[in-house]
C-alpha cells in the first residue's frame, strides 16, 4: 500500500486526519477514468501507464476481453521507477498482470536514486538477474527494459492513424507521449488525472 498512498490526487489524502468527517468518494462510472466514447469501440490501441497509472488498465482488462473481444489488439507499456519494482513482482506473481490479455506487454524499469553506482541500492547485475528470474518463473512473454521509454518504443506499437493511445501517469510523461504522437494518433488520458 505504501507504493499507492504516495501518488495521486486522492491517495495522498489517505491516512491524514479528517476533523470534519470521513473521506467519501462518488463512483461516477466505469472505464478506469476514461471517457466511455474513447473505449467503447476501441480498435488497435496502446495503453501507457506511468507508475500506479497501471491501475485503470488492470481494472479494465476483464471488461475489454470479456465483452469487446479486444485480445490481441491492445499493447501495454508501463514505466515504473526501480524503487517500486516490488509492485511489478506482486502484479505478475499474483497473475493480476498477464501477457495473455495483451498484444504485447513491455515494462520500462527506470532509474531510481543512484548512489555510488547503485540503482535503488542494487547493482546493474543484480537488476538483470532479478528481471531474468521473474520472466523465467512467471511470464516469459512480458518484455522488460532497464531504461526509460523512448519514442521508437511507442512508434513500434502504432499501426495507423486510427490507432489510439490511452494514458494514465504523470504530467511529465503525458507531455512526452503527446509530443511523440503528434500527427500520428490521438492520445486520451484518464479524466481523473
Amino acid at each position: 500500500m505504501s507504493v499507492i498512498t504516495r501518488n495521486g490526487r486522492v491517495t495522498g489524502l489517505l491516512g491524514i486526519p479528517r476533523p470534519h468527517g470521513r473521506l467519501t468518494a462518488k463512483v461516477v462510472g466505469t472505464g478506469g477514468g476514461f471517457s466511455t466514447s474513447n473505449i467503447e469501440n476501441i480498435g488497435f490501441a496502446t495503453c501507457i501507464a506511468g507508475g500506479t497509472g497501471i491501475a485503470p488498465f488492470l481494472a479494465m482488462t476483464n471488461a475489454w476481453w470479456g465483452a469487446n473481444g479486444c485480445q490481441g489488439r491492445i499493447s501495454l507499456m508501463w514505466s515504473i521507477n526501480r524503487n517500486d519494482f516490488p509492485l511489478v513482482e506482486y502484479l505478475v506473481r499474483e497473475k493480476i498482470l498477464q501477457s495473455i490479455h495483451w498484444l504485447s506487454v513491455t515494462i520500462f524499469i527506470t532509474p531510481g536514486d543512484e548512489f555510488d553506482g547503485l540503482l535503488a541500492g542494487k547493482t546493474e547485475d543484480w537488476w538483470a538477474k532479478k528481471i531474468s528470474e521473474l520472466r523465467v518463473e512467471i511470464d516469459s512473454s512480458i518484455q522488460t527494459r532497464l531504461r526509460r521509454m523512448e519514442k521508437e518504443d511507442l512508434d513500434s506499437t502504432i499501426s495507423n492513424s486510427d490507432h489510439q493511445v490511452l494514458f494514465c501517469g504523470s504530467k511529465a510523461l503525458e507531455w512526452q507521449i503527446r509530443m511523440w504522437c503528434l500527427n500520428k494518433c490521438q492520445v486520451f488520458k484518464t479524466e481523473l488525472s
